[in-house]
């Protein structure tokens, strides 16, 4: 088993975030570390984006560290716990996410937990992650993108999530400058219970989300402007806390909860001029 120790960044500016918690920016990367979120230079807020990394596809064997980071700060708000690198390990082809009590005083909160996120933005195109989510009440297992103050722009987001109060239903969600419009789909199976493929496809059109291939949800932008900046990539496992009737109190106990990911892919939308290309097959 491979456990990210060593790996974290300090903390900074928090700001708000996915589930209507926070991300942080971070300084500088000490030489040993994941290179920092800030190492790519800051979007404009007003600047419509096709495309940003390119296409990949990671199937957890190891920590990518020329591709993600593992977080080391405190988002505060509705987040109990703290972020820590070592509550992310590689194991038999999985990404585990380990949410537990920090009775080691790591991240200076009542429980710590992981979040994996990208060194990149990504734009418009595929983003599919394979994952078993936390059963556990209170828990929000999340696979996202994300951008916002911390990076120098405004928020804007795409959401799948899994509530530990009932990992039979499926959160759905996209912010746009700090609106978000919230979606529910019943998944008709546990999602604690066995890996399945969750999806949203974004283009400037339209987000569609899947489940296991299929199409359960779609939005236009009809009940909202929909996002156009590009964001960062992000797994992870949170306590909630505060959240009024959106979920549970995550309760802090000796019994750890967890989250596994097999895999990740992403596929890059081609940008209007060149799709044209390729369709008449020039290069």
């Amino acid at each position: 088993m491979q456990v990210l120790a060593g790996l974290g960044l300090g903390a900074a500016l928090l700001v708000a975030g996915c589930g209507g918690g926070s991300v942080a920016a971070v300084p500088p990367a000490t030489q040993g570390s994941f290179p920092h979120a800030g190492a790519e230079p800051a979007g404009e807020a007003g600047r419509t984006v096709v495309s940003g990394a390119p296409s990949f596809e990671d199937t957890m064997e190891f920590a990518d560290a020329a591709r993600w980071q593992a977080s080391r700060w405190n988002n505060g708000g509705h987040f109990l716990n703290g972020w820590h690198p070592e509550q992310l390990a590689f194991h038999d082809g999985r990404l585990l996410i380990t949410l537990e009590a920090d009775t080691q005083s790591r991240s200076g909160m009542s429980c710590v937990s992981g979040e994996y996120r990208s060194l990149q933005r990504h734009g418009h195109g595929f983003y599919e992650a394979r994952l078993m989510a936390s059963g556990t009440p209170g828990t929000v297992t999340a696979f996202f993108l994300y951008t916002g103050p911390a990076e120098g722009t405004r928020h804007d987001e795409i959401d799948v999530e899994i509530k530990g109060d009932d990992p039979t239903r499926l959160h759905l969600n996209y912010w746009s400058d700090g609106v978000e419009h919230p979606s529910v789909v019943p998944l008709g199976f546990d999602a604690s219970a066995a890996f399945h493929d969750y999806a949203f496809r974004w283009t400037a059109t339209g987000i569609q989300w899947f489940v296991d291939g299929r199409l359960v949800h779609e939005e236009s932008g009809a009940r909202g402007p929909l996002p156009h900046l590009p964001g960062y990539l992000m797994l992870s496992l949170w306590g909630a806390t505060g959240t009024g009737a959106w979920s549970s109190d995550y309760q802090v106990t000796d019994r750890p909860s967890q989250a596994a990911v097999e895999r990740v892919r992403f596929e890059a939308e081609a940008a209007p001029a060149e799709r044209l290309r390729l369709q008449a097959g020039l290069r």
